[in-house]
């Protein structure tokens, strides 16, 4: 009998802890591809989920009926 069973265990958890730390993301400048002219009016994305988006203000989205999408 193995006098502490729980050290392969926490030296295993330990380990991964360790490796995937390597793996966070790190907070760096945006890179911007140059599609747009002026990125100054984007915004963090509400849902947290890293992207940037443009939302005009004031805007009625009751006026709108229909939606193109093109392929």
């Amino acid at each position: 009998m193995h006098p502490f069973p729980q050290i392969p265990a926490l030296s295993l958890l330990l380990s991964v802890i360790i490796s995937l730390s390597g793996c966070a993301p790190k907070n760096e400048p945006l890179n911007f591809s140059g599609f747009l002219t002026d990125y100054t009016s984007l915004r963090p994305s509400p849902d947290d989920s890293g992207a940037w988006s443009y939302r005009k203000p004031g805007v009625n989205f009751k006026e709108y009926t229909h939606i193109i999408l093109d392929p």
